[in-house]
């Protein structure tokens, strides 16, 4: 039988691009989140660890101020739910397909602040999700003129598949880089 040797940091970065193209190939959406939240955990950890505060201070400077609570909640309120049924057995949850983009954005920035390279799929998916969300940089941002100008195909006015559709083309198309 084979067996892998693997460290932290590679488990992370092939779990978050796991994630990345189960998102884009439109996967199960609970499926994708745990993996993305997998990697994440593990990167969080890594940073933690690490003393590394860069990761806060680059998602401050990229997320626009008022947005932040939103932002976070997002974040671990879906997480929370499908990693507990103690004491919410019961409960039901609305969520926006949309918050497992969030977590993987936050986990390809605090990869990257871990001074990792970001992969192919992690670029990709980064330029993807500004795209769609130019709202969420802040004004210094210099990908903020840039993407307000050029947004490609009317792709933030498109139905959610084919957005990622979209995504899933530039991987495709880069994941040589």
């Amino acid at each position: 039988m084979a067996s892998i040797r693997i460290d932290k940091p590679e488990a992370a970065r092939r779990q978050l691009d796991a994630a990345i193209r189960m998102l884009f190939s439109g996967e199960d959406f609970l499926a994708v989140h745990t993996v993305a939240n997998a990697a994440y955990r593990i990167i969080r950890d890594l940073a933690e660890i690490s003393g590394n505060a860069q990761f806060h201070e680059k998602l401050k400077r990229m997320i626009r101020p008022g947005r932040e609570k939103h932002f976070w909640a997002s974040v671990n309120k879906f997480s929370n739910f499908l990693k507990h049924a103690d004491n919410d057995s019961t409960e039901i949850l609305d969520i926006e397909e949309e918050s497992n983009d969030v977590i993987i954005c936050i986990a390809c920035l605090t990869y990257e602040s871990l001074g990792y390279q970001a992969t192919p799929i992690m670029v990709c998916f980064q330029l993807w999700h500004s795209y769609l969300h130019p709202d969420l940089l802040s004004e210094d941002n210099p990908l903020k003129d840039v993407l307000s100008v050029q947004e490609p195909h009317g792709i933030r006015s498109q139905p959610r598949t084919e957005q990622l559709n979209f995504g899933k083309c530039m991987v495709d198309t880069n994941a040589s880089i």
